[in-house]
């Protein structure tokens, strides 16, 4: 008796078989192929022309550690210390080998413009592997006039590296590559433990469904991060970063902060973008309908809706010292794929020629929408503002170069060995060689000797700094703000003993 063997089901429309495409698929795909790149090449000329002209001050933190690393310091913050404060181990070791050749200032400003464009690049391209070229064209001008997502990728620390790396473990998962999206896991959780939200938020929505554990993602995820958390268990005594730790246990808590539960929702208002996370998790629907046909289409999309849920949850119930904004930037690319999606789906759920109409409708609507947010301009006017004048220079800029000259300032007056009390961090880069004593520590937990300069900032709503008899203030350094938008800082420059100098080089005949 013959037997009749069934194929089973494919799992995608991808396994449909070899047909050759037909000449519509080929200039279809040329038409997705010019607008990924088209958002690419956007996107890199918003951020060139938008950089700012100083990084975060935060960013300057692992700048340090990552110049010491690489000129023979060590993973060390000071001398001998092995303190892992540097909560962004891959980026930082990105860095290091960068500033090898490169001032490390410059190698992170760009850094965080390719990886700002790729990222946008890799949000059109996955939108439309979700839900069509509606899709697409809807990510990329969400991404593009998202205002705070720009400002965060150019900040100089790892945030944008940490979008590249989730986006490429939701692409990986959409084509099928779960080994690939595993070892991009164990990459993204080396670059930051934040990344376990997004390992969660994979389990979660491969087996809703796929309705299987991701067995070959987790091997591969721990095949990847296993060697790390060896390494930093034996060098650091822990894979959880100091930094953490301490802000979880409110050991540097900002006392001025007022971080309530619902300080994620508060931001997303302050920034107007509600309806687009209305938007997002709305796309849980398209997520049910995209499993009967596309079921890894539908893995993809709820990994976008369910990452930014678990993540933001996490900071919402965690107090981590103060509502830094870019705990929220990793959230911002699926929230945009998934909000694009929802409304390409229900596009795409319109019968014949009138899906075309209702594709226009959307667009526009999104475009017109966009246009009257954050007047004068509304935000699409605000990024070819940007294009055609560049960065003018915002008084957060202004703030930060404040800062970042006075280190500057300092460097060229401190002798090697002295110490600096200060809780800034472009103090520390610029003096990379001198001892730091944490005023706020994170990163240090062996003592150092008495500092012979401190650092006291100053806003109008701060008291001005107890400075002892034998000590004085000796540059002082005042931002150029507007008084109407942003409260002039002041930094002061705090020499200590500087009686007992003065007698030392009497002595000497100075």
């Amino acid at each position: 008796m013959a037997v009749t063997q069934t194929a089973p089901p494919a799992e995608d429309e991808d396994q449909a078989g070899p047909e050759a495409p037909t000449l519509f698929e080929r200039v279809w795909r040329w038409r997705v192929a010019l607008v990924v790149a088209g958002a690419f090449f956007v996107a890199l000329l918003l951020a060139y022309r938008g950089r700012p002209s100083v990084l975060y001050d935060d960013a300057a933190i692992t700048m340090r550690y990552a110049w010491r690393m690489g000129h023979g310091f060590g993973w060390t913050y000071n001398d001998l210390d092995r303190t892992n404060g540097a909560s962004a181990p891959l980026y930082t070791m990105v860095l290091a080998v960068l500033g090898l050749g490169l001032d490390l200032p410059s190698a992170a400003r760009w850094l965080g413009i390719l990886t700002y464009a790729t990222s946008v690049a890799m949000a059109t391209y996955l939108a439309e592997r979700i839900a069509g070229l509606i899709a697409a064209v809807l990510a990329a001008i969400f991404l593009l006039t998202w205002g705070d997502f720009l400002s965060q990728s150019l900040s100089g620390m790892e945030s944008s590296l940490a979008v590249v790396l989730g986006l490429a473990v939701i692409i990986a998962l959409r084509e099928q590559r779960d080994g690939w999206a595993g070892v991009l896991i164990g990459l993204a959780l080396i670059n930051k433990l934040d990344a376990g939200m997004l390992a969660v938020a994979v389990a979660v929505a491969y087996l809703v469904v796929l309705r299987k554990p991701p067995w070959r993602v987790m091997g591969a995820a721990i095949v990847v991060f296993t060697p790390w958390m060896l390494i930093a268990t034996a060098y650091f005594g822990s894979v959880i970063p100091f930094s953490f730790t301490q802000k979880a246990s409110s050991q540097v808590d900002n006392p001025m902060a007022n971080q309530s539960r619902t300080w994620i929702l508060e931001a997303f208002r302050d920034q107007k973008v509600i309806p687009l996370l209305l938007l997002a998790l709305a796309a849980t629907a398209a997520v049910v309908w995209l499993a009967r046909s596309v079921p890894r289409a539908a893995l993809a999309l709820g990994v976008c809706v369910v990452w930014p849920i678990f993540h933001g949850l996490v900071f919402s119930l965690l107090k981590l010292g103060d509502r830094y904004p870019w705990y929220l930037t990793a959230l911002y690319a699926p929230l945009a794929i998934a909000a694009s999606c929802a409304i390409a789906v229900a596009v795409n759920a319109v019968k014949g020629w009138w899906r075309v109409g209702a594709a226009v409708i959307a667009v526009a609507v999104v475009a017109v929408s966009l246009g009257t947010v954050d007047r004068p301009g509304g935000r699409v006017r605000n990024v070819a503002d940007t294009i055609v004048n560049g960065n003018s220079g915002t008084d957060f800029d202004k703030v930060e170069s404040t800062r970042r000259d006075a280190a500057k300032y300092l460097a060229t007056i401190i002798e090697p060995g002295e110490v600096i009390a200060t809780c800034f961090g472009w103090f520390a880069y610029e003096s990379r060689t001198n001892p730091i004593l944490e005023t706020c520590p994170l990163n240090t937990r062996l003592p150092v000797d008495p500092p012979r300069y401190g650092t006291a900032l100053v806003m109008p709503s701060n008291v001005e700094p107890d400075i002892p008899s034998t000590a004085r203030i000796v540059a002082t350094f005042i931002s150029d703000t507007d008084p109407a938008t942003q409260p002039s800082m002041r930094v002061d420059i705090i020499e200590y003993d500087f009686e007992a100098r003065a007698g030392e080089c009497e002595a000497a005949g100075g």
